[in-house]
């Protein structure tokens, strides 16, 4: 049996009820179940699904995500490690710079105040950048994608019912 080819019968956006095939369809679950809101691949027209004639479970590719996400929570923790370690060294520099010691390289003479100042300002910049950098990346790992487990079409407005997340 080919799954591509089950239907499932759909009550469309313009008030039309017709039997489409599943791989016509797109959907937000792995599976079709009555209430689904799907559009249609081709011309995409929304619609919802009123009666499934058969389920059947549609491969997903969970590693492929997994494999993503490990790699961006990897990716995350480099920079945060990273950050960690500038900020350490600026630290250590202006602790140097406020006990009127030497930097670490003596060949090397402190600058002028104004110079000084210029460099704490730096400093400030990348420090809110970074902060910034994090915040954006902490907003990243909220935007979870959720599937939608029911949606009610109104001819007045379409909502949503419930959510559940895809983890």
């Amino acid at each position: 049996m080919d799954p591509l080819s089950e239907e499932v019968q759909v009550a469309w956006e313009d008030g039309t009820v017709a039997n489409e095939p599943t791989n016509s369809l797109q959907l937000v679950d792995r599976t079709f179940y009555p209430g689904d809101l799907v559009m249609h691949a081709k011309d995409g027209a929304l619609g919802m699904v009123i009666e499934v004639q058969q389920v059947i479970d549609v491969a997903f590719p969970i590693e492929a995500l997994q494999r993503e996400q490990q790699q961006r929570k990897q990716q995350q923790q480099q920079r945060k490690q990273q950050q960690q370690q500038q900020q350490q060294q600026q630290q250590q520099q202006q602790q140097q710079q406020q006990q009127g010691q030497p930097p670490p390289s003596p060949a090397r003479p402190s600058p002028p105040p104004q110079q000084q100042q210029q460099q704490q300002h730096q400093q400030q910049q990348q420090q809110q950048q970074q902060e910034q950098q994090q915040q954006e990346e902490e907003e990243e790992e909220l935007n979870i994608p959720a599937y939608i487990k029911e949606v009610v079409i109104d001819s007045k407005r379409d909502y949503i019912t419930s959510l559940g997340s895809n983890y």
